[in-house]
């Protein structure tokens, strides 16, 4: 009886040492970190500042224009990008994953600053449109939560005024009445004739997208009045630009969904 009685004390005390240890652990953790360009020179801004709304965490630009935010708790954020003659920027639906680098990519649109006794207005050099009116952007955040897209950059425009689809087992665009030849399709300002598994002969869309949405960091769709840099497309131009990847150590990650397993 006297040993078990020991024997029982010992367990007790190990099990309470256990969950005090396992109640003193951190939760998982992940970073972000990116870079903060000017809009129209594309130069880098240094000592802009990075914050994390509703937190007081944040960051300052070095001289590169980069940032780090180091041990942030897993979930998803709003960025808050501010600079002195900069309109301020925030991009929601910032994903931070454990033992993860989350990269953001700002850049700033320069601002007029009403001193005292000095004011400042616009309109002497007007801005410069770039996008046209039928202009539509995602986010990668915003094709992956897509409901109904499946992860297909193809599929997610289909909503959009002046798009129409064939059926439900491709994903041809119909632009304002034009053949699904007449769309062009750019990744990283290189033109890709077609960016599906199984694409249909002679036309520009397929079954389902061969993109991984994990790469893309965003989409901009134009319907009409884009640039003739584009070629001579009729419809629509497409126009996918990848993000930027940790260049400072090699991550995995396995994906099993219904395009397929990566």
């Amino acid at each position: 009886m006297r040993y078990c009685f020991l024997l029982t004390c010992a367990l007790l005390f190990f099990l309470l040492a256990t969950e005090k240890s396992y109640s003193a652990q951190e939760p998982y953790h992940g970073s972000i970190q990116g870079m903060v360009l000017d809009q129209n020179t594309q130069s880098p801004l240094p000592m802009a500042n990075v914050t994390i709304e509703n937190t007081n965490m944040g960051a300052v630009t070095n001289e590169e224009g980069r940032f780090l935010i180091s041990s942030v708790p897993v979930g998803h954020y709003v960025l808050r990008f501010s600079y002195i003659g900069y309109e301020i920027l925030r991009r929601p639906d910032v994903i931070v994953k454990s033992d993860r680098i989350a990269f953001e990519e700002a850049r700033l649109k320069p601002s007029a600053i009403r001193m005292e006794g000095v004011t400042v207005r616009g309109g002497y050099f007007p801005d410069p449109e770039n996008q046209p009116v039928g202009a539509a952007g995602f986010s990668y955040e915003e094709i992956r939560r897509a409901p109904g897209s499946a992860g297909d950059v193809s599929r997610i425009v289909m909503s959009l005024p002046s798009v129409a689809k064939v059926n439900d087992q491709t994903n041809k665009l119909i632009v304002r009445g034009g053949g699904s030849m007449e769309n062009a399709y750019y990744v990283d300002d290189i033109e890709i004739p077609n960016i599906n598994h199984f694409p249909s002969q002679g036309a520009s869309g397929g079954p389902m997208g061969i993109l991984n949405v994990d790469f893309i960091r965003d989409v901009t769709f134009m319907a009409g009045g884009f640039s003739p840099a584009y070629g001579d497309r009729l419809s629509s131009v497409m126009a996918v630009d990848f993000r930027e990847g940790n260049r400072d150590r090699f991550e995995g990650q396995v994906d099993f969904n219904i395009t397929g397993f990566g």
